[in-house]
């Protein structure tokens, strides 16, 4: 409805280019795209630490260089720390202050989520479907030759084996 009623209406990257600091205080996020599309854009975030943590973690990029990393105002729990609400206040009061960490951000946004990062993540999982959905058939013809050989070389009975095989024993070739 709220689209029907305006001709042009706000998009979602407009609000995030006239936001001062976007504040994600969910408990659990899906993919973590709020961190992202307001790195993108420039704004600075304050969030929770959401659940599942690992998928923040990754969002962030913990376990990257610094220079990998997504520069973001995180907490746990419910209660803000005072170097956080310190550091938010500066978003708000002294803006100036954070050009260096929204160049940061958005140049860690090209390069971990820009468009060469999505074709180039595309392109493996396609090689890796290609090759999944292949027939197969020159692996088999591998493996089928592989196994030949070793029955070649394992059916032969030799004296060593035939006193082996006299006390009762079975013979499975490979064990």
């Amino acid at each position: 409805s709220y689209r029907q009623r305006h001709d042009r209406p706000i998009e979602m990257p407009e609000l995030y280019n006239i936001a001062s600091l976007v504040v994600l205080p969910s408990e659990s996020e899906g993919r973590g795209l709020p961190i992202i599309e307001s790195a993108a854009c420039g704004v600075p975030i304050l969030t929770r630490r959401y659940e599942p943590e690992a998928m923040f973690a990754a969002v962030i990029g913990e376990d990257l260089a610094s220079e990998d990393r997504l520069d973001v105002m995180s907490f746990s729990g419910w209660r803000l720390e005072p170097d956080i609400v310190a550091a938010a206040r500066d978003c708000l009061l002294a803006p100036e202050r954070l050009t260096d960490m929204n160049r940061h951000n958005r140049d860690v946004v090209q390069r971990r989520f820009g468009l060469q990062e999505l074709a180039h993540d595309l392109e493996g999982f396609l090689r890796r479907l290609h090759h999944q959905m292949g027939s197969g058939k020159s692996a088999a013809a591998k493996a089928t030759s592989a196994l030949d050989r070793f029955d070649a070389r394992t059916s032969g009975a030799g004296p060593s084996l035939a006193k082996l095989l006299a006390a009762g024993r079975e013979y499975l070739p490979g064990f």
